[in-house]
C-alpha cells in the first residue's frame, strides 16, 4: 500500500524519505518543475558519498522543467505580436536567436538555483554540485519544448537483482519548501504495488 507525503508531520516530510532511498538505491532519476540549492543539499553529500570509480551513469540524473517565460511574459510577447507583427524572416532560427535564447535560459536556471541570498552552506553545495556535473556523477538536463511541471523520484538498484525499484510521484519540486514546508501529496509507488 502506498504511502502519502504531504510534509505535515516529521513521518510524513517527503525529504527524509527520498535522502533515506537515495543512500539505500544505487540511483535516483528526477523530473522536476523546479530545483534549489536548499533542495540540493539535502542530497549533494549522499551522490558524494557514493562510489564512482567503475560508474558509467550517473548516480542522479535530473530534468528541470520550468524554465519557460512566465505568464505574464508569454501574454506580453502574443499582446506585443498582435499590435506589431515581428519583421518578415524574424520567426526563422538563426545561431544569434539561439545563443540569446541559451543565455535567456542560463540567466533563469541562476535565479531559479539561487533563490534567496545563499548563505555558507549553500555555497558549499553549490560548490559541491559543480563538481558533481563536472565528474559525471550528476547529468543536469532542461527540457524547453514546453513547461513540464511533473515531480517524479525513481530509485534504482541495477546492482542488486534483489532490491526492488521505488519510485515518487506527486507534488514536490526538488525544493526545499517541496520537500519540507509546502502542503503537498506525493505517493511511494514500489514494484510490489505495481503488480
Amino acid at each position: 500500500m502506498p504511502s502519502i507525503f504531504d510534509n505535515i508531520t516529521d513521518e510524513s516530510r517527503l525529504g527524509p524519505a527520498l535522502q533515506g532511498d537515495l543512500t539505500n538505491f544505487d540511483s535516483v532519476d528526477v523530473a522536476t518543475g523546479y530545483l534549489d540549492l536548499r533542495g540540493w543539499s539535502g542530497f549533494a553529500d549522499i551522490v558524494d558519498a557514493k562510489p564512482r570509480e567503475s560508474r558509467e551513469t550517473p548516480t542522479a540524473r535530473v530534468l528541470v522543467g520550468m524554465v519557460m517565460p512566465s505568464e505574464a511574459a508569454a501574454m506580453l510577447s502574443a499582446l506585443q505580436e498582435q499590435v506589431q507583427p515581428a519583421a518578415y524572416g524574424a520567426d526563422l532560427n538563426s545561431l544569434e536567436k539561439a545563443m540569446a535564447a541559451k543565455d535567456q535560459l542560463v540567466r533563469h536556471l541562476r535565479t531559479q538555483l539561487m533563490r534567496g541570498i545563499p548563505n555558507q552552506a549553500e555555497q558549499k553545495t553549490l560548490q559541491q554540485l559543480r563538481d558533481q556535473l563536472e565528474s559525471g556523477a550528476v547529468e543536469m538536463k532542461v527540457f524547453t519544448d514546453a513547461p513540464l511541471h511533473g515531480k517524479t523520484y525513481i530509485f534504482h538498484a541495477p546492482e542488486n537483482p534483489m532490491a526492488k525499484q521505488r519510485a515518487y510521484v506527486g507534488s514536490s519540486n526538488l525544493t526545499a519548501a517541496g520537500f519540507y514546508r509546502n502542503l503537498e501529496l506525493n505517493i511511494d509507488v514500489r514494484d510490489e504495488d505495481a503488480t
